[in-house]
């Protein structure tokens, strides 16, 4: 289990305000050799794998409308999802709807207003409709209907089953009594099928019920007014929010290929009535070929907190329109980031660097690629991490380079990313690599004491002790070029790092008046709320070497009421204490975890498995409360069958073979030897410990547990 919990400093794009989308364009046929000479060619493969989706989606999405391409590449990769969907059991509902409406986005308005859409999508609709009718959600059931009177025209039966559940649908809101509400009610379960299905009879009647809504609450304005019913701003401005035209009407009509429609609707019910002057204006100016493409990039920004895929088509018409504006590519990347495709936005904050490779352009671009890395790393997409990695390196290098930049902005951005892609190394055991990127993170920023600190566990972790405090040395000096002295936060936290060492070393009696200093400066840090668990967490631990065993658990216990919700406070102590043979102490704290219902079941699994193991290791016993939670956990997670093996349901081998990963294979290793050790079996557990230290996966806590294991 990693360790290593970081936050990346993602700073705002103040000077990038969002907005761009696709305008539809007109169907060209392929056999026009004329204009298929304006398209760049591709090649549709036969067949997409589920691991090969992504790429194919970028690609899909960037085509032309009428790219002669394009409906067969969205083709096959509908077809993808279909039989993704066909391979999972029918029990996992949300993740078959997942892929299905993961199809539906596969499509541009054009195809639902042509009924050309994938029928490889048909069978995942019907199934859909049919489990989710009975489950009452009547807005995905909508949409799988409407999608398959399109996909299927002379089914009339499609088409009966749509009327009736709509007319259900609004009948049954009847019962609102408050008919701004009740419009709403209706209007957000048909913009949920407009998302999805946006054909234009559908967006048509939701415009309708949209003007009606409107005019509700402007009587409702009116009724307030006569009754002297004071009004404040606010509540004007939440009335005009719920019920106003404006955002909603453009959006839906740009579901539907074309927002400069909803111009005329927002044009008959006027400017009088608080329809919103900057959206006709920006409406006009695309209709007028007023710089189109800022417009469409405003649109972006009023799609992204609610639409993310048509925050992603806006930007994409943008650039289309104007491909000299770095804002434009930067725009894509983002959509693509909220959308949970960052592998995909990579390429598009390079190509912002490469239209304008100035100092602000390139801090964004560094930011953005800092974030797409982090994101990466969280949902373990290891492949695609190291890519960006490498594409990172080359941009801080080429922002470095730039001949006018300031004294901090650029080195301070490049020096971030670089010390992110050395955390996801160091968490995937790249440890030469992960050092290189801390090495120079520091050199390029020297008050970046987070990769010192870095550098140093490293060193720790591989006994080089010496090297550990002659760096230690050098950052609490400030004697190199552009060196700063540390704050007292950073210096309690070297003390203590070289106290560690030194104690390691030999030197017990200079370690202690380290331990000594550290405690001194943890006192004169003025230590953030969000730091102070942290700070008390250090100090237990000082305290502890100190040989102050009540000062060390009241420390404990003060980290814990700081944050009685923060897992990772509970893993430091818990992951101190047992590993020091402290169990009776550890006992405590468990309890604590234990009791907490905020603590997640996959941590509440860990502390079980390691008060567990070393409660039998140490004493031949178990430790009834942690043995009783192992259990009974039998959910579906990696952790779960963690707790299956260690309470005797699965074998090791059965173990072994369902880990998915290279750290799942490290905790099969760890966690194997640990039962082999509490059976009495050292030597069968020896060599599976040398096995979790080889694997350099220094961020697991089951790594410094493995050398305390093998120093006993």
């Amino acid at each position: 289990m990693l360790s290593s919990r970081y936050a990346i400093l993602l700073a705002i794009l103040a000077q990038i305000s969002l907005g761009c989308s696709g305008a539809s364009m007109k169907t060209v046929s392929p056999q026009d050799r004329e204009v298929v000479k304006r398209f760049e060619k591709i090649t549709v493969p036969g067949k997409i794998a589920a691991a090969d989706r992504t790429g194919w989606e970028k690609t899909l999405v960037l085509l032309p409308e009428d790219h002669p391409g394009r409906i067969p590449l969205r083709d096959r990769l509908a077809e993808s999802y279909a039989a993704s969907f066909e391979k999972l059991p029918e029990g996992e509902l949300s993740k078959r709807l997942d892929l299905f409406t993961s199809g539906l986005a596969l499509h541009v308005p054009s195809d639902f207003q042509t009924s050309k859409v994938a029928e490889a999508l048909v069978k995942p609709a019907g199934w859909i409709t049919d489990r989710y009718e009975s489950r009452g959600d009547e807005a995905i059931v909508l949409a799988s209907l409407r999608f398959m009177m399109l996909a299927r025209p002379d089914d009339a039966r499609h088409e009966e089953r749509y009327k009736e559940l709509s007319e259900w649908s609004e009948s049954v809101r009847m019962t609102i009594a408050d008919e701004v509400e009740r419009l709403s009610s209706v209007c957000d379960v048909y913009l949920k099928v407009a998302k999805l299905v946006p054909d234009r009879e559908l967006v048509d009647h939701l415009a309708g019920l949209l003007v009606k809504r409107h005019a509700a609450m402007l009587r409702l304005l009116d009724e307030l007014e006569w009754s002297k019913v004071d009004q404040s701003g606010f509540m004007f401005q939440m009335l005009m929010q719920r019920a106003g035209m404006g955002k909603d009407i453009v959006h839906i009509y740009f579901l539907a290929g074309d927002p400069t429609e909803a111009l005329a609707p927002m044009r008959k019910m006027g400017l009088d009535s608080g329809v919103g002057a900057q959206f006709i204006e920006l409406l006009e100016d695309i209709l007028e070929g007023d710089d189109p493409a800022e417009s469409y990039f405003a649109l972006a920004g009023v799609f992204a907190r609610n639409d993310p895929r048509s925050e992603l088509r806006a930007c994409i018409t943008a650039r289309s329109l104007d491909r000299k504006d770095p804002r434009f590519p930067i725009c894509i990347g983002m959509a693509f980031e909220t959308l949970g495709r960052s592998e995909s936005a990579v390429d598009f904050y390079v190509e912002a660097a490469e239209i304008a490779p100035e100092e602000e352009i390139y801090a964004a671009v560094l930011d953005r690629v800092q974030a797409a890395l982090f994101d990466l790393h969280r949902t373990e997409k290891t492949v695609e991490a190291q890519k960006v990695i490498e594409v990172g390196d080359r941009l801080a290098q080429e922002a470095l380079a730039l001949e006018d930049i300031g004294e901090e902005l650029i080195p301070v951005t490049a020096a971030s990313l670089l010390h992110t892609a050395g955390l996801v190394e160091f968490d995937d055991g790249r440890i030469s690599a992960a050092e290189n990127h801390f090495l120079r993170a520091h050199e390029i920023w020297p008050p970046l004491f987070g990769a010192v600190d870095k550098l140093v566990e490293i060193k720790q972790a591989q006994g080089k002790h010496k090297e550990a405090i002659s760096i230690l040395d050098g950052a609490m000096s400030a004697k190199s070029p552009g060196a700063r002295k540390p704050s007292d936060f950073w210096m309690a936290v070297f003390l203590e790092r070289r106290a560690d060492s030194l104690l390691a070393d030999g030197r017990a009696g200079a370690a202690k008046k380290d331990y000594r200093k550290a405690l001194g400066k943890w006192e004169d840090s003025e230590t953030p709320v969000e730091i102070m668990p942290v700070e008390a967490l250090r100090i237990g631990i000082i305290q502890d070497r100190l040989g102050n065993d009540e000062a060390s658990a009241e420390s404990f216990r003060k980290a814990i009421r700081l944050d009685s919700d923060r897992s990772s406070t509970y893993a430091g102590i818990l992951s101190f204490l047992v590993t020091g043979d402290r169990l009776e102490e550890a006992k405590e704290f468990y309890r604590l975890a234990f009791n907490q219902d905020r603590i997640e079941a996959m941590w509440k699994i860990y502390f079980s498995l390691w008060m567990e193991g070393f409660s039998r290791r140490k004493s031949g016993k178990s430790f009834d409360l942690a043995r009783g939670y192992l259990e009974q956990s039998d959910g579906k997670s990696w952790q779960d069958d963690l707790a299956r093996f260690f309470s005797g349901r699965i074998t090791a081998d059965k173990l072994r073979g369902r880990a998915a990963n290279v750290g799942q294979n490290v905790e099969t290793d760890f966690y194997v030897s640990v039962k082999l050790l509490s059976d009495g079996k050292k030597s069968d557990a020896t060599p599976l410990l040398h096995k979790v230290l080889e694997s350099d996966l220094m961020g697991f806590f089951e790594y410094p547990m493995a050398r305390a294991l093998l120093g006993k």
